[in-house]
């Protein structure tokens, strides 16, 4: 397939392949169709109201500076935000706010839609710098837009592989996106040696370019460099399912340890010039006649899969970050796996713990919280080293997933449980201690196959509304416990003080819902969808001036309120 023949599956993310089909089938259609072409408030007394409409209107525009943020509050960046078309300056704005943005997601935000081969392409990979040319109109103009839009620190995702760049094509429906996607360039040999000069002709290009001081000025700034999308959909390290890498370890420490030094400057090259040896970045760049491009660019971890099949994939990112726990011969019979014993060279390369957190076939409550059912957060930090637990841990891809008639065990099929699920979603990955949040995403993929989408085509969705709700109630709030949320039952609270000083509190009730275990588990069914549940809660007496729902309405204050699977906010 030509460069723009396979535009929209550069646009398909690659979240939680593992959990299902799903992700193949969606991809395939995508390459398919490239080819061819208010609620009022009560008085004292507790009432049900009609089932309100929630009308979707236009979140303000945020044209001013991004705002500084003290310790301990949430900060915009927490809302981090997939997809839209920032190709036009009303795609960037989106209907939603949001702190940061992520280009995996958007079309011709990738390496092969950047960096195009002028020659044959063997002639193109013996000299890339020579015979390969950069076009970064679309990314101009869409970092532009972005910064118009208020936001101004980026992550990228640098992957995936252009076909002339590939050592070769991997079998049909091999990789989760094109047939070279998956394959890296064959100037990287499995050992990690060689001399990588593809990767690094890429990386340099356009971390250089997106750091003139000039073009910053009008464009946003790519802060986070995350050099592979979900590297644990690799058969050589153990996985069998759908493939967004065909890499040894050694060949991922390679691609991660060059972006540091070609980046930011710092560190050490592994198994360069040969297998075995080590060259400092320093010696690196002057042989490459090169200098450090941004020394304030942090690293992201090439994200990880969560725990939610046993310790397989627990696994899978220990070895990557410590190779100590029986890493898989990816070499033919021998591993390339060599920093097990306190080394740590992967680890040590990264500055920010990645993973992607799609919460689909259960209530959030099971997965995030310490002590929980499957208490995801907490089995994550448990491997790490102490130096790691110091770093910050993303959620860098995330949602409620794909509709149930994609993924099957998918529980979160109706509107208003979506709705239900935002808030509930981002107040524990905050009071789980992760500290920002990319939701995956904001309008539907080109197939019109949503994962939670907030963009109908038209207007929002419920769970676009809550999106905006929640980034009111949390952006700028200092928790006032640790963890911010906590639970009696099934009644959760996360107390907080907003930023003008108000004290405020957000509660649901995880019983109803989607599984949950009382009635409606479709919360688009219910009497009032915007409550969905029963359950009368005295306000405690610090609240006593109003509460709101997730529509945004703001009512009068009641002394005992209804809670139900979607949250409220108590003020």
């Amino acid at each position: 397939m030509g460069r723009h023949g396979v535009a929209a599956f550069w646009g398909c993310s690659m979240g939680k392949a593992l959990r299902s089909w799903r992700l193949l089938v969606g991809c395939l259609v995508l390459a398919k169709v490239a080819l061819v072409a208010g609620c009022g408030g009560g008085g004292g007394t507790m009432q049900e109201s009609p089932a309100p409409t929630v009308v979707s209107s236009p979140a303000p525009s945020i044209t001013s500076p991004p705002p500084s943020f003290e310790p301990g509050q949430i900060p915009a960046s927490f809302f981090g935000m997939h997809g839209g078309d920032p190709l036009s300056s009303s795609g960037a704005s989106l209907q939603v706010r949001y702190g940061e943005f992520r280009n995996l997601g958007s079309t011709y935000l990738f390496w092969p839609f950047i960096n195009t081969c002028n020659a044959a392409p063997a002639d193109c990979q013996a000299n890339p710098a020579a015979n390969s040319s950069f076009d970064f109109s679309n990314l101009d103009t869409i970092l532009a837009n972005v910064k118009t839009a208020g936001v101004n620190d980026i992550l990228f995702t640098l992957s995936y592989t252009p076909a002339w760049a590939a050592a070769y094509a991997a079998a049909p429906g091999t990789c989760v996106d094109a047939p070279t996607a998956c394959v890296l360039p064959p100037d990287i040999n499995p050992d990690g040696s060689g001399a990588n000069a593809v990767w690094d002709n890429w990386v340099e290009h356009i971390a250089a370019h997106v750091n003139d001081p000039t073009w910053l000025e009008t464009h946003a700034h790519i802060k986070y460099w995350e050099p592979w999308n979900e590297i644990f959909q690799d058969p050589l390290t153990g996985n069998s399912g759908p493939v967004s890498l065909i890499a040894t370890y050694a060949q991922n420490l390679r691609l991660i340890e060059d972006t540091r030094c070609l980046i930011l400057g710092v560190g050490t090259i592994h198994n360069y010039p040969s297998a075995g040896s080590s060259t400092a970045c320093s010696t690196y760049l002057t042989a490459h006649g090169n200098t450090a491009i941004d020394p304030n660019a942090k690293i992201v971890l090439s994200s990880q899969e969560v725990p939610y099949q046993g310790d397989f994939f627990l696994q899978i990112a220990q070895n990557y970050l410590y190779c100590n726990n029986s890493p898989h011969n990816d070499n033919g019979s021998s591993t390339t796996c060599t920093w097990s014993g306190g080394l740590n060279w992967l680890a040590n390369a990264v500055d920010i713990m990645n993973w992607h957190m799609y919460v689909t076939s259960e209530e959030p409550e099971a997965d995030l919280p310490a002590g929980s059912t499957n208490n995801w957060i907490q089995r994550i930090r448990a491997i790490l080293a102490p130096a790691d637990l110091l770093k910050p841990l993303w959620n860098g891809e995330g949602s409620c997933g794909l509709p149930t008639s994609v993924e099957p065990a998918n529980i979160w099929g109706d509107d208003y449980s979506m709705a239900g699920f935002v808030p509930r979603y981002a107040a524990l990955l905050w009071s789980a201690g992760v500290t920002e949040n990319f939701w995956y995403k904001y309008d539907r993929d080109p197939t019109g196959t949503p994962f939670c989408p907030f963009w109908d085509g038209s207007s929002l969705t419920p769970a676009g509304v809550a999106w905006n709700t929640t980034y009111n109630w949390l952006v700028g709030a200092k928790p006032v416990n640790t963890p911010f949320c906590s639970n009696a039952g099934t009644v959760w609270t996360c107390a907080l003080t907003e930023a003008n000083g108000t004290a405020a509190e957000v509660v649901w009730d995880s019983q109803f819902g989607p599984g949950g275990t009382t009635e409606p588990a479709n919360c688009s069914t219910a009497s009032n969808p915007l409550i969905c549940g029963d359950t009368p809660y005295s306000v405690p007496s610090e609240y006593g001036h109003d509460w709101v729902d997730i529509g945004g309405t703001v009512h009068p204050f009641q002394a005992t309120v209804t809670l139900g699977a979607v949250p409220i906010l108590l003020e």
